[in-house]
């Protein structure tokens, strides 16, 4: 019986991993971790600050697209850390619903407009007539930029930007509707 307890007593030793083997591998899973982490989140922003402007920009074709189609005029009014589409009515410009609706971009981007036309060939549009008092009028929003009916946009750009960094997107439009979305290179 003896015998039999030596002949395994060799695979005993052979079973298992010793604690410095196990370290060794948990250290290098944990230093490849971690790389890929530091590797990823740089571009992580980078991605986000893009999908962002992307969004804006096809929302923008959409607006451009929803004017033809259904023969109504659009708006678009931007701050610094939103953006609403309008829709003239009867009632002057309210807030446009479903994908259009108002939305924020993301902390801690940031949002800025650039309109190509001076004030005198700007796009204007009648003011419909209303009888409302001054608060009323404080509340009403009022478009940066026109989508008209006949296709037309005021050219203008929307720059979508993440402070203390370098990455930024410009969102361009034609007075033909064309809209590009663009990395800006900064030069130093």
């Amino acid at each position: 019986m003896s015998r039999g307890r030596d002949i395994l007593a060799p695979h005993d030793r052979d079973r298992g991993f010793t604690l410095i083997e196990v370290m060794v591998v948990v250290f290098i899973v944990g230093v490849l971790v971690t790389l890929a982490v530091l590797s990823v989140s740089g571009r992580g922003r980078s991605d986000q600050v893009e999908l962002e402007a992307r969004r804006i920009g096809e929302l923008i074709r959409l607006a451009g697209e929803r004017a033809i189609i259904y023969g109504e005029d659009y708006g678009l009014a931007v701050a610094q850390r939103e953006y609403a589409f309008l829709v003239l009515t009867q009632q002057g410009w309210v807030p446009a619903d479903g994908p259009l609706r108002q939305r924020q971009v993301p902390e801690p981007m940031q949002l800025s407009l650039s309109v190509s036309l001076d004030q005198e060939n700007r796009f204007a549009l009648p003011a419909p007539d209303r009888d409302e008092d001054d608060d009323e009028k404080s509340e009403r929003q009022e478009p940066d930029v026109l989508f008209l009916s006949t296709g037309e946009m005021s050219p203008f750009e929307v720059t979508v930007a993440l402070p203390g960094s370098d990455i930024q997107y410009r969102i361009k439009t034609e007075l033909t509707g064309k809209v590009e979305t663009e990395r800006v290179q900064r030069a130093y």
